[in-house]
């Protein structure tokens, strides 16, 4: 979130896109654990909703983080592969987006990345 808030013309937002996809894998791990009843009991799905996140302005920067993850594995790929969607879909759940809000941010990016295609 700090680097998001940096007022500089280059911003470096791989240690931040690491970081999301290294929270993705865990989630991952949880889940598959969870599936193992002699392992752990009452596991789930990772959320930061709720709490410090609840309110708008952490909201926003949760919003703008999940913006900056899809750019920026868009960039990288030069395409939204099904890995980009299913990750995307699993920070969606972690932050607490609702699926409207999502597609809005899904939307976004896409039709920006048409017109620089177009042009």
């Amino acid at each position: 979130i700090e680097v998001l808030n940096m007022r500089v013309r280059e911003r470096d937002l791989s240690n931040a896109v690491t970081l999301l996809e290294g929270i993705v894998a865990l989630n991952r791990k949880v889940l598959s654990l969870s599936e193992n009843e002699n392992l752990a009991c009452g596991l789930a799905q990772i959320s930061l909703y709720g709490g410090k996140y609840a309110a708008d302005t952490e909201r926003s920067n949760l919003k703008a983080l999940y913006k900056v993850f899809i750019e920026e594995r868009l960039a990288k790929e030069s395409c939204i592969s099904s890995a980009t969607v299913a990750d995307a879909d699993v920070l969606k759940l972690i932050f607490g987006m609702g699926n409207k809000e999502a597609a809005n941010v899904k939307h976004a990016i896409a039709s920006k990345a048409y017109r620089k295609m177009l042009a």
